[in-house]
């Protein structure tokens, strides 16, 4: 009888060091389940960061595309403006050598006019022999005054255009500066951009 409680006690004592073991083994598997689920969480969490991330990535490089493509509007817009500020410095240049060569012809009217002696009326008649020839030198009087006439007016139209012109020339420069301030404040954006 001892054996049989002995041969009976084995496998009770196996049956529950078997059912100790399960039990063991079941709550392992449910630590490691329950390991796996928080690690498919942080693996959700993790996703979310990296989507959220690549997003706010996608929306720096656009930013930057953007600001590439308005600084490089800004640079054409100041290559206009140079190109415009050289042609208008060359048509002042111009207009000021017409200027100076009216102002030539001018004073050789005026040497001519009032240089040359200028006889009266009655003195002509003495002089010429016939009408046509003293109607010849009024008739040139008059044509070198209105030459002169003529010059001065062409003079002060040039002279209005140039003050036209500098002003123009003043306002594409103020232009030309704020340009290049924009430029510079968009090179330091996108240098910015590009670090983020």
């Amino acid at each position: 009888a001892i054996l049989c409680i002995i041969g009976l006690g084995v496998p009770f004592f196996i049956h529950a060091e078997s059912e100790s073991k399960l039990q063991e083994i079941r709550q392992q598997l449910q630590e490691e389940r329950e390991q796996i689920q928080e690690l498919e969480e942080e693996k959700e969490d993790i996703d979310e960061q990296v989507y959220s991330l690549e997003q706010e990535l996608d929306s720096l490089d656009s930013e930057i595309e953007n600001s590439q493509k308005e600084l490089e509007a800004t640079n054409a817009q100041i290559s206009g403006i140079q190109y415009e500020l050289k042609d208008t410095r060359e048509y002042i240049n111009e207009l000021e050598s017409i200027i100076t060569e009216q102002r030539g012809l001018m004073e050789k009217y005026i040497n001519a006019l009032y240089t040359e002696p200028n006889p009266s009326l009655f003195q002509l008649f003495l002089t010429e022999a016939q009408l046509s020839d003293i109607m010849g030198s009024v008739k040139q009087t008059e044509a070198m005054q209105e030459s002169i006439t003529e010059t001065i007016r062409i003079i002060e139209s040039k002279e209005e255009e140039i003050r036209q012109e500098k002003k123009h020339l003043f306002d594409k420069e103020e232009e030309l500066l704020s340009l290049r301030k924009l430029q510079e404040d968009q090179k330091r954006m996108l240098v910015s951009k590009r670090k983020e």
